[in-house]
C-alpha cells in the first residue's frame, strides 16, 4: 500500500481482530527495524513483564540493599543510638574485643607472662628493653610482687632500675642493680609501702612491708617459787605466748625480766616456738615475782 493511504474501514477493523498467534514474550531486547509487528510486540510484553512496579509513595534509587545489610539492620535493638553521649554503665575493657593490646600499643607497653625465677623474670624484662610494661606471672621470690603488676624499666649504661607497682596493694617495689648483677643475682630490692601495726589481748605487732614482722608482749606477775635441784634457785611455771598474729615461719623469740626480782633470766618453757606460739620459764636465785617482755620477729609473708 502506498505510503500516505488508509486502509478502508471494513479492512481496519478485521485487521485488528486478527489473533496474534506465535507471540514469543520471551525476549526483552530492544526493537529493531528488521522485526515484525509479532516479534515487535512481543519484545515489548517481555520488557513490561521485567519492570519493577512502584510501590506506593516509594521511589527507585541506585543504592542495592542485600541480605547481608538487612540482617545487620535487623539485629540492632530498639533504641539504640551511636551517640557516645547516651551510653551509660562502665564495661571491662577484656570485654572489647582489641581495645586492651591496641591501649597497650599506643603505650608500648611490653607484656611479661611467663618467669622461672626472679632472674629469668628480669632477663626478660631488661631484654624488651626500657619503658612500661605489665606481668602476669607469680614469682614466689617476690612475695610484694602480685601476678597482674605494671611497672617501669629504665637503663642508663650498664645500670638497670625496675619500678613495680602492685594492682592489688598499695607496695612499690624497686629492683636495682647492674646487669651483671642480674647474671650473678646480686640485684637489690627495696619495697616501699605501708606498715601494719596492731594490738589485742596477746600484745602487739608490726609488719613492714618486706615481710617483716615484730611481735611484742609483756607478761607480768611469773612467780619463781618452784623449787629446783640447784641450791637457792627457783623456777616459774611455764608461761604460753600466742603470738598477735601468725608468722608465715618460725620466729627467732627472746625475753628477758624487765622487772621484780632481779638477778633473774629466761629460758624456753615447755612448749617449743612455733608459727603461733611459744613458752617460756623464768628461773631466779630468790623467790619473787616478776614481768618479763617477750618479742617475737620473723616473716608474715
Amino acid at each position: 500500500m502506498p505510503a500516505g493511504d488508509t486502509l478502508p474501514a471494513d479492512t481496519l477493523g478485521n485487521a485488528l481482530q486478527v489473533l496474534l498467534q506465535g507471540l514469543v514474550t520471551s525476549n526483552n531486547a530492544g526493537i529493531t527495524p528488521a522485526d515484525t509487528v509479532l516479534q515487535a510486540l512481543g519484545k515489548l510484553q517481555a520488557q513490561a513483564n521485567a519492570k519493577v512496579d512502584k510501590d506506593g509513595p516509594k521511589v527507585l534509587s541506585d543504592n542495592n540493599f542485600t541480605n547481608s545489610e538487612r540482617v545487620k539492620l535487623a539485629n540492632i535493638a530498639d533504641g539504640a543510638s551511636n551517640d557516645r553521649s547516651k551510653h551509660t554503665g562502665a564495661q571491662a575493657i577484656a570485654t572489647v574485643e582489641g581495645l586492651e593490646g591496641r591501649l597497650d600499643a599506643a603505650l608500648r607497653v611490653k607484656i611479661i607472662t611467663d618467669a622461672t625465677s626472679t632472674k629469668d623474670y628480669l632477663q626478660k624484662i631488661v631484654a624488651l628493653g626500657p619503658g612500661y610494661y605489665r606481668h602476669y606471672v607469680s614469682i614466689v621470690e617476690l612475695p610484694n610482687i602480685p601476678p597482674e603488676s605494671a611497672g617501669f624499666l629504665s637503663v642508663t649504661g650498664d645500670t638497670f632500675s625496675l619500678l613495680i607497682s602492685s594492682y592489688s596493694t598499695a607496695d612499690l617495689t624497686v629492683i636495682s642493680g647492674t646487669l651483671n648483677d642480674i647474671a650473678s643475682g646480686t640485684w637489690r630490692v627495696n619495697v616501699i609501702g605501708k606498715s601494719e601495726r596492731g594490738s589485742n589481748a596477746n600484745g602487739e605487732y608490726v609488719k613492714l612491708p618486706d615481710g617483716t614482722m615484730i611481735c611484742t608482749h609483756t607478761l607480768s606477775g611469773i612467780a619463781a617459787a618452784n623449787a629446783t635441784p640447784v641450791a637457792s634457785l627457783f623456777r616459774s611455771n611455764s608461761q604460753n605466748w600466742t603470738f598477735p598474729a601468725a608468722f608465715a615461719a618460725i620466729p627467732s623469740v627472746s625475753h628477758s625480766e624487765s622487772t621484780g626480782i632481779g638477778l633473774a633470766w629466761t629460758a624456753l618453757g615447755s612448749v617449743g616456738i612455733t608459727k603461733t606460739a611459744t613458752s617460756i620459764s623464768l628461773y631466779s636465785f630468790s623467790q619473787g615475782v616478776a614481768t618479763v617482755c617477750i618479742t617475737a620477729i620473723g616473716r608474715w609473708k
